[in-house]
């Protein structure tokens, strides 16, 4: 039985998407060096609430848990479950993901054995709605900066894009 809910475990992962967040009170420059490989990268900042209000019902949005795999059991039953759950290693992530998955079914029966061939989901979304700020990266050239008010303003957008406060000088 074990081997059987393993090889459906994996089978399920090609019919989940995910999108995740870094959530914190503050920026993180940890962060920020993890994720922009580049001087001209920009974070989005937004609220849980946000998040949750602009997808659609059949969207999880959840906390991340981080467990020890070696002494803590992932919770069964639940093909959403593994998705929500990584290795204490990443504790400094403060995840939040949005969840979808698509498994195929045809008379409430799932189509096991079935590839997919999608890389991905689109997902309308209320960029206005979610959107509270967009950050600059503290090393970003001015023209970078100018280009991402330039398209915001452009686009008709109304949240505030600015440089990041990792960008002040600190104070001794």
């Amino acid at each position: 039985m074990l081997e059987k809910y393993s090889i459906f475990a994996e089978w399920v992962r090609q019919w989940t998407y995910i999108n995740c967040w870094h959530m914190n009170e503050y920026e993180s420059a940890a962060m920020w060096k993890l994720y922009a490989r580049i001087d001209e990268a920009v974070a989005i900042q937004s609220t849980y609430r946000k998040l949750k209000n602009c997808l659609s019902k059949n969207v999880l949005v959840g906390v991340v848990h981080y467990i020890d795999y070696e002494t803590q059991w992932l919770p069964e039953g639940n093909t959403r479950w593994p998705f929500v759950h990584k290795r204490k290693s990443f504790e400094h992530e403060r995840e939040l993901r949005a969840l979808i998955q698509d498994i195929p079914s045809k008379d409430k029966f799932t189509l096991t054995g079935m590839s997919n061939n999608e890389t991905g989901k689109t997902v309308p979304i209320d960029l206005n709605g979610l959107i509270e700020s967009v950050l600059v990266f503290p090393n970003s050239p001015k023209w970078f900066s100018g280009l991402v008010k330039e398209i915001t303003s452009k686009y008709k957008f109304s949240f505030e894009v600015r440089y990041s406060l990792l960008a002040k000088s600190p104070v001794y």
